[in-house]
């Protein structure tokens, strides 16, 4: 009698496999976590950075616990681009920076919201970059500017988390590592940027320029076609040789930058700079110079570029104007003057 076999259960290989796998992407992660350095240097005042080439630092802010990591993607004598990001590496989507040399951002860390770092580049070279960063309140809730860009996550984590030659000059108490070194720098370059702005910001020419700043950035969508028919419409010309939308389009702003530098003790200068597509018309559109002392105040208005030798009221109207037009194009009209 021939032998008879019961048919087993088929052996099921797909549960090991999975946890192979997941034990697998968790030591991965581990690994990567543990790699982080474990300084995390809290900006609290102004506090100059000298970055090398591909090189980062882990930053926080006093007010909240996350952390996030600037890194120098790329320095070269004309510029650097940045990439910043919250911890953990991947998790969040990456803010990409480009500043040319004494230029500077508002920037966001986490990509969305108001601004809360303002980050200058001093210098730059193809070894590394100076930058000042200076912490921004988000309560004062002032925009992200310069030329940025918001990215989802990619393969780049293990260069942002090499540290490289890095050293952080700064206000607060001094640590040192073996590749993150700190010591004193002199009080008087600080800058006490949120007391400056909380003031500057109740002043009419601020809210000026942050009201031209919404303009800018609403139409950033205006197109040759929408312009060309606005132009006619108010115009009874067509938009034609200097009045082209080519022409026009490289000299309107695209937002509104600021810097704040010191002269003394209590007196400091407030610059609003309008970002535009050419670097040609890139400029300032307003300086304020402003003193904390013995209350704040300002001492001199000065208005530049598009708005030179205009005061206060004039640049107002044309806001006015300008603002009135809500098809996306009205900061590419002429203003004229009725009186």
């Amino acid at each position: 009698m021939a032998p008879t076999y019961r048919e087993g259960k088929k052996s099921n290989y797909r549960l090991p496999i999975l946890i192979v796998v997941t034990i697998l992407v968790i030591v991965a992660i581990a690994a990567m976590l543990a790699s982080i350095p474990s300084h995390v240097y809290t900006i609290a005042l102004h506090t100059s950075i000298s970055l090398t080439q591909n090189s980062s630092i882990i930053y926080k802010f006093q007010y909240s616990p996350s952390t996030f990591i600037l890194y120098l993607k790329n320095s070269t004598d004309s510029g650097a681009t940045f990439y910043i990001t919250k911890l953990p590496i991947l998790a969040y989507p990456v803010v990409s920076i480009y500043l040319a040399s004494n230029s500077s951002a508002n920037i966001s860390s986490s990509g969305s919201g108001p601004a809360d770092l303002h980050i200058y580049l001093y210098s730059s070279s193809p070894k590394g970059a100076e930058i000042d960063l200076t912490p921004i309140d988000p309560q004062l809730r002032i925009k992200m500017s310069g030329v940025t860009s918001v990215m989802q996550p990619t393969q780049f984590s293990e260069k942002m988390l090499y540290t490289g030659q890095v050293t952080i000059i700064s206000t607060t108490s001094t640590t040192t590592s073996t590749t993150i070194t700190t010591t004193t720098i002199n009080q008087s370059k600080v800058i006490p940027l949120q007391e400056i702005m909380n003031f500057v910001n109740t002043t009419s020419p601020a809210i000026l320029m942050n009201n031209f700043n919404q303009l800018y950035q609403r139409d950033r969508v205006c197109n040759a076609s929408i312009y060309n028919a606005t132009f006619q419409t108010l115009e009874k010309i067509p938009a034609t040789g200097p009045n082209s939308f080519y022409n026009v389009s490289p000299s309107v702003p695209r937002s509104i930058n600021f810097t704040v530098s010191k002269i003394n003790n209590s007196t400091y200068v407030v610059d609003y700079y309008g970002l535009t597509p050419s670097k040609a018309y890139t400029g300032k559109l307003l300086s304020m110079k402003i003193s904390l002392t013995p209350q704040p105040s300002i001492l001199n208005v000065t208005f530049e570029g598009i708005f030179e030798n205009m005061n206060l009221t004039q640049v107002t109207k044309i806001y006015t104007f300008q603002s009135s037009i809500q098809n996306f194009c009205g900061a590419y009209m002429p203003y004229i003057p009725t009186s």
